[in-house]
């Protein structure tokens, strides 16, 4: 019997200790990734973005000038 409690014993300390130790917080990771994140949209997205509107209206004023030239 005296064996018995020793060995719940054992158990339940190292159980103990794993629960404190073993779970990592992921926390500061998250909000790092989420940062990285909220860069490349407001960063490269962004730029993107105004490239496509540039060539865009680069576009239309091609059009304009080969319509002008042909009529």
């Amino acid at each position: 019997m005296k064996k018995f409690f020793r060995t719940v014993t054992a158990l339940t300390l190292v159980c103990g200790a794993f629960a404190f130790t073993g779970c990592t917080d992921y926390e500061e990771d998250i909000n790092s990734i989420n940062n990285r994140l909220d860069e490349l949209t407001t960063g490269q997205i962004a730029s993107i973005e105004e490239q496509v509107r540039s060539l865009s209206d680069a576009i239309d004023e091609a059009d304009g000038l080969i319509s002008a030239l042909q009529g």
